[in-house]
């Protein structure tokens, strides 16, 4: 089930009386313990003690805690490490919202509230010893008159404006921290439509676009055919002392779409094309010594976001499912090459792997982490750590992946969660009663007991290994037997070309060997017709019939087109088997009058022979792709009832169904009345 978001740590920004109360409880009882006689006992006391302020705070407001459930807020989704950038600033959709501005976050659970003031004062400080002003007067003899900034160092435009005689703006996209993000019309590209962010002209959001900047460089250097699905930088300018980079103008971000659709979780068939697809994108990161460090479903953006409406009968209400699930991997601003730097804390909290919350270092395997936390999102529809509390954090991961290795826990300089080598945690104060009730072992939040389901789990677990060295690596990952349908999708292609170019040929050697058949044998007329029937209708049938029946099973996950599919699919094999039989006036030229004609035309007889290999060749390669089929079918979880289920919701969701049966009711009701 969704996690509820509740107010435990210094990670969050407090707002409101509540959290006033709370910490202002929290710091007098810190007060009071501190003044013990014995360090040790004192060590031991305030670390009890800090579940027993929290299990009071928990107690009192349990009712507002579990108000603010996942579902609807999303402010909750904060990264709380340095660099910040706001996502989503590339989709044409992107709503101008407080939630998608992030705020620094600091570690470290519990400051005394007079600790707090003085930094806040610093802060206060430092924020008004910037001059922006005295910045610009510095650039002034070479800004135009007409460029200027707002108090917050956002360049301020107009729809309409050029900038650098190249882009016009026709739109704002978005805003975050870093600055804007405007829709633009490129007139060096033939007039393509790009996203063009707009940082602000603030030093520190200037160097991060440096930085970013940087990686996409090297990105489009080591992929200049942008086949690595990672975004596409054009082109990047200083725009009087605004960074600026063009980027392809993409669709909404795989959480916004799952946002706007209720939370309803991808279909797994979707789930494994998009798992791939970014398995592959940081995979080349990989591969170019290049840690992303900030991967979340944010930063996942879906190529083109438009969707397909769907009536749920069960739930009544209409659910969007996404036409085609390509996707971008975006914001390289906190991207690390493998010989830079590498800061203590990365990834965003829910995301975070396990060695980086224990400083024990991070390196690649911690953007595999994050992408098992992705996947799992997919497929349920919300977070799998839902908190912003270290401890907390490891608590939950014990709860759903099992104990933390001794090992890490010895070498971990974070000793003040664990106590005598275990986690420092109380199940019986209301945080622990929470992850006890709302965390479970991994397994158990499947959906399906369908093979694909259980293999999709083998995955995520193997991306969730405490230790980073046993760790899947997205080498071995892309090979994993979940992505065994994508490898499959290319050879039953090549099977369906196969058996289409050798029908195709066999219906019109099976034409023209019946016309020979024909000037020999006149009474075989009809069969002549026939050929001419089946030629001309055959490839336009078997399209609406079960190619489109196929495709539209596969892309939705319906049970109700499968068992279409299979139906027609069948009855067509039927005909195969028939036609390599050739029964005489039904207008194949199988084996039978194959045989009939030597008798009589040897010449004929021959022809007609090689359209029975034909057509045994297509009755062959035809079953052969309808048990491959079936077995992708299998591992889906699709059953009857599902398909008469959907059968059902796809009637009563018809728009001209529903308005007979409403008029039928009108008409019943209005003879009811005249009824004397």
């Amino acid at each position: 089930m969704p996690h509820s978001r509740r107010y435990r740590s210094s990670e969050r920004s407090s707002r409101g009386s509540y959290h006033e109360r709370y910490r202002s409880r929290k710091h007098k009882r810190r007060r009071t313990r501190s003044r013990s006689s014995s360090s040790e006992r004192d060590r031991r006391h305030r670390r009890e003690d800090s579940y027993h302020v929290r299990s009071r705070s928990y107690d009192d407001h349990s009712a507002d805690r579990r108000a603010y459930d996942r579902r609807y807020c999303d402010s909750y989704r904060r990264n709380d490490y340095s660099r910040e950038r706001g996502e989503a600033y590339y989709e044409p959709e992107y709503r101008h919202s407080y939630e998608y501005r992030r705020s620094r976050d600091r570690e470290g659970s519990y400051r005394s509230c007079k600790s707090s003031r003085r930094k806040h004062r610093r802060r206060r400080r430092r924020s008004r010893s910037f001059s922006r002003s005295s910045s610009r007067s510095r650039q002034s003899s070479r800004r135009a008159k007409s460029v200027e900034d707002d108090d917050e160092g956002h360049l301020i435009y107009r729809v309409g404006d050029w900038l650098q005689e190249r882009y016009e703006i026709i739109s704002t996209l978005g805003e975050g921290t870093f600055g804007r993000v405007v829709q633009c019309i490129d007139h060096r590209r033939g007039g393509a439509r790009v996203a063009l962010k707009i940082i602000k002209n603030v030093e520190k959001y200037k160097e991060a676009a440096r930085l970013e900047i940087n990686v996409l460089e090297k990105i489009n250097e080591k992929d200049p055919e942008n086949t690595n699905l990672c975004v596409r930088m054009f082109d990047w300018f200083d725009y009087h002392g605004h960074m600026c980079i063009s980027f392809e103008l993409l669709g909404l971000s795989t959480f916004d779409f799952l946002k706007d659709n209720n939370y309803l979780p991808y279909p797994i068939h979707q789930v494994r094309h998009m798992a791939y697809q970014v398995c592959q994108a940081v995979k080349f990161l990989h591969d170019n010594k290049l840690t992303h460090t900030d991967l979340k479903p944010e930063n996942i953006l879906f190529v083109n976001s438009d969707y397909e409406l769907s009536y749920n009968l069960e739930k009544k209400r209409d659910e969007r499912s996404v036409k085609s699930t390509a996707i971008r991997v975006v914001d390289f601003g906190s991207a690390t090459f493998d010989h830079e730097h590498h800061s203590t804390i990365v990834s965003t909290r829910h995301y975070r792997a396990p060695e980086v919350i224990l400083e024990l270092g991070w390196s690649q395997p911690c953007d595999v982490w994050s992408i098992g936390c992705i996947i799992f999102e997919y497929y349920v529809g919300f977070t799998l750590f839902q908190t912003h509390d270290n401890r907390e954090h490891l608590a939950m991961m014990e709860r759903i992946l099992g104990p933390i290795p001794s090992r890490m826990i010895r070498k971990t300089r974070k000793q003040k969660y664990f106590y005598h080598g275990r986690l420092d945690w109380d199940e019986n104060t209301s945080a622990g009663r929470y992850v006890r009730e709302n965390c479970k072992p991994l397994r158990r939040y499947l959906t399906s007991e369908a093979e694909d389901h259980h293999r999709l789990f083998d995955l995520v677990e193997s991306m969730l290994e405490y230790e980073p060295s046993k760790r899947i690596t997205l080498a071995e990952a892309l090979k994993h037997p979940f992505f065994d349908v994508l490898e499959m999708e290319p050879s039953t292609k090549m099977w369906d070309s196969s058996r289409d170019i050798s029908r195709t040929i066999a219906l019109f050697l099976n034409f023209l060997s019946s016309l020979a058949w024909f000037c020999v044998d006149p009474s075989f007329g009809s069969g002549f017709g026939l050929s001419i029937l089946w030629a001309l209708l055959y490839t336009p049938c078997s399209f609406v019939c079960w190619y489109r029946p196929m495709y539209k099973a596969f892309r939705s996950d319906s049970s109700f087109n499968f068992f279409v599919f299979f139906f027609v699919f069948f009855a067509q094999n039927v005909m195969y088997v028939l036609q390599a039989i050739g029964i005489p006036n039904w207008g194949f030229s199988g084996w039978i009058l194959s045989l009939i004609a030597l008798r009589k035309n040897t010449a004929v007889a021959v022809m007609m022979i090689l359209v029975s290999v034909f057509f045994t060749a297509v009755a062959v390669l035809g079953i052969i792709m309808l048990k491959r089929i079936h077995s992708l079918y299998r591992r889906t979880g699709a059953s009857f009832q599902k398909a008469q289920e959907e059968f059902a919701a796809g009637v009563f969701s018809n728009q001209a169904v529903r308005t007979a049966a409403a008029n039928a009711a009108a008409g019943a009701a209005t003879n009811a009345f005249r009824a004397p």
